[in-house]
């Protein structure tokens, strides 16, 4: 970064440049942990820009030079979002299919209990927004496809029952995308938050099941043959 003196140029010192980069972050966190709070309490449709500075203490001006509008900033809350739950599933890659199958609900659910306010909004802009109907099915694509991958693997060695790896891989992610948004966001399941081991080890039961038979481990590592 530099300063115009005149007719001279001096390089402004590094640690005021590491400074501003330091404010502007700042800032721009505090405009997006703002307008979290507010969508949680208004809903996406409820929220104006004016709503979010009110909360923020800034000027809409400042609000203006590092987000386009209040669309800008739910985008970056869900692709925050989104981009910590791709660390997490990195790190839950196991052999064992059940424990495979276990540690992907695990993250799934783990990421939108810890923001259900997204998942309720995200769900509901989705409906009349192209722009964010767009962005729920990538990140629900991914989860899917992954799933997908996994199935053709035990498919290829025999592993599991001979099952459509599309139909199967889309029954078992919207198994868990929809529930999460029904338990979560619309808490229309009558299982307290807390319970998260349990619901993990259900829909991880369920979906084992439905690609291998038998129960976990009942008969060597993939279970009773179907």
């Amino acid at each position: 970064m530099t300063v115009e003196i005149g007719y001279r140029t001096r390089h402004k010192p590094r640690a005021n440049v590491r400074s501003d980069v330091a404010e502007t972050m700042s800032t721009r966190d505090r405009i997006l942990d703002a307008s979290r709070q507010v969508f949680a309490r208004l809903g996406y449709v409820g929220t104006s820009i004016e709503h979010i500075v009110t909360q923020c203490h800034v000027s809409r001006g400042t609000f203006y030079y590092y987000f386009k509008n209040k669309e800008d900033v739910f985008e970056q809350l869900v692709l925050a979002l989104s981009k910590a739950w791709d660390g997490a599933r990195a790190a839950s890659d196991v052999s064992d299919p059940y424990l495979r199958i276990e540690a992907g609900n695990r993250s799934y659910l783990q990421m939108w209990a810890a923001n259900p306010d997204i998942l309720a909004n995200l769900f509901q802009i989705a409906a009349i927004e192209p722009r964010f109907d767009e962005l729920h099915r990538e990140i629900r694509i991914r989860f899917i496809e992954r799933i997908r991958r996994n199935l053709e693997r035990e498919l290829a060695s025999g592993n599991c029952r001979q099952l459509d790896p599309v139909v199967a891989s889309h029954a078992m992610g919207e198994m868990v995308d929809s529930f999460a948004y029904r338990w979560l966001a619309l808490r229309s399941v009558e299982i307290d938050h807390s319970e998260l081991e349990h619901v993990v080890s259900e829909l991880s039961e369920l979906w084992y099941h439905a690609l291998y038979g038998g129960r976990p481990h009942e008969g060597g590592t993939h279970g009773e043959a179907p």
